[in-house]
């Protein structure tokens, strides 16, 4: 915003680079599309948009997780799966991204906080196609038809 405000001073390039130092997940908000993110979330590739005729739901729980916490509990289960490409994921219809695009984190999270798990499955029950833990948590989200 304050790009634009001051006549755009600064390239694409420049605001990313910028945003990566704020934080690994900023430089996605200065994108108007669908991105994948890799490594720390800094490295972004543009992705079809398979998500416009879909509706999202997120639920933000009154919950603190801390991240350090997430990270660490994932590295002690030791939960390493080899997967696809989440690219080639992506190409799946998702109905089927329940059986394969997983959120790590979910593992020791959800296995600690019940309530979060019990949210996941409500938003299944209520008819989303695909739900997941959002980041380290506690946000969820749900996919449902329009």
């Amino acid at each position: 915003g304050l790009n634009h405000l001051l006549g755009s001073p600064l390239s694409q390039e420049q605001m990313h680079r910028i945003a990566a130092e704020v934080g690994s997940d900023v430089p996605f908000f200065l994108y108007e599309r669908p991105m994948l993110g890799t490594g720390r979330g800094t490295t972004l590739k543009p992705v079809k948009d398979v998500l416009a005729s879909y509706r999202l739901v997120i639920i933000q729980p009154p919950l603190q997780i801390s991240t350090a916490w997430a990270y660490a509990q994932y590295a002690r289960y030791g939960v390493y799966k080899k997967r696809p490409a989440l690219e080639q994921l992506l190409q799946m219809p998702i109905t089927a991204w329940r059986y394969c695009i997983e959120n790590d984190l979910e593992v020791p999270v959800l296995k600690t906080y019940q309530r979060l798990r019990r949210l996941k499955l409500q938003l299944y029950s209520e008819g989303a196609l695909y739900a997941a833990m959002s980041g380290s948590g506690s946000a969820l989200f749900g996919i449902f038809p329009k």
